[in-house]
């Protein structure tokens, strides 16, 4: 076997081995970022005390984000972005203080939800929270600055 065949055959291995590994691997890929006092907990704890739907031109829900408080942790707001089109898409999530110091993001391709995104330290405070998503070529934005649960 020619050098040149070697390097097609093991090139198209590595192909394969890509293909395969890309077709089994979890279904979201994401990453998370925290400062402060921000973290992803497993769960949203606390009452719902907000949320919000985008609406694509017919009327469906895209995207539908609920936004929790918690008295714990001197107050802690956590929120959740739910993906209803079916499809992964392209969704981030972010919940900060308003000073900048304190937050906690998630970003990804997602099937079901991005989050659970949470900072603590908010009671009688106001913060931020930024979420969005790309669907059929289109951005989602679903953004709720405010005081929460508070």
């Amino acid at each position: 076997m020619s050098i040149r065949s070697r390097l097609l055959t093991g090139a198209l291995a590595a192909v394969s081995a890509l293909a395969l590994i890309t077709t089994t691997a979890p279904s979201a890929s994401a990453a998370t970022y925290t400062g402060g006092n921000g973290s992803t907990p497993s769960t949203c704890a606390g009452s719902y005390v907000g949320g919000k739907v985008a609406r694509d031109s017919a009327q469906r829900v895209i995207l539908r984000l609920e936004v929790f408080y918690s008295s714990a942790k001197s107050g802690t707001n956590c929120a959740i972005l739910y993906n209803n089109t079916g499809k992964r898409i392209p969704m981030q999530l972010k919940v900060e203080s308003r000073d900048f110091k304190n937050y906690a993001i998630d970003t990804g391709n997602y099937v079901s939800y991005a989050g659970r995104v949470a900072i603590s330290g908010t009671a009688k405070k106001s913060i931020n929270i930024w979420a969005g998503a790309t669907y059929q070529g289109k951005y989602y934005s679903l953004d709720m600055p405010g005081s929460f649960g508070n």
